[in-house]
């Protein structure tokens, strides 16, 4: 059970990339999420998350010893995965983004939901 949440946090990470962020939009947050979750930032990555994704975070992301943080940030630095596009589709207040990468061809959902007028992850 303790390898698997590096496993976690480095494929969020690898599945995702890095990006800049925008909290008003929903793919803003889903970006500033993931660039937190790829430095391995768990307090940054709850300020994008609902009461669940916080949850989620401090009970297994937060629990990695530095030496698994240092080894996961590693490993996203050196693997130079990135997101080449993010396109949401909005249903009132859900979205769910869909983000491709520049490795393998590869893409990935995440869900978010608009809390008092900010867009927040939901769901990886």
């Amino acid at each position: 059970m303790k390898n698997l949440i590096p496993f976690a946090v480095l494929f969020t990470a690898l599945t995702f990339g890095s990006c800049q962020s925008n909290t008003s939009t929903p793919e803003g947050s889903a970006k500033a999420f993931l660039e937190a979750m790829m430095n391995v930032d768990f307090n940054e990555a709850k300020k994008y998350g609902n009461p669940a994704m916080k949850e989620f975070i401090s009970s297994t992301m937060e629990k990695m010893t530095k030496a698994e943080r240092d080894e996961t940030k590693k490993k996203i630095l050196l693997d130079n995965v990135k997101i080449t596009t993010v396109k949401c589709v909005q249903d009132g207040d859900k979205a769910t983004c869909t983000l491709s990468f520049n490795k393998e061809g590869r893409s990935e959902a995440l869900d978010l939901v608009k809390e008092n007028g900010q867009w927040l992850v939901d769901d990886l």
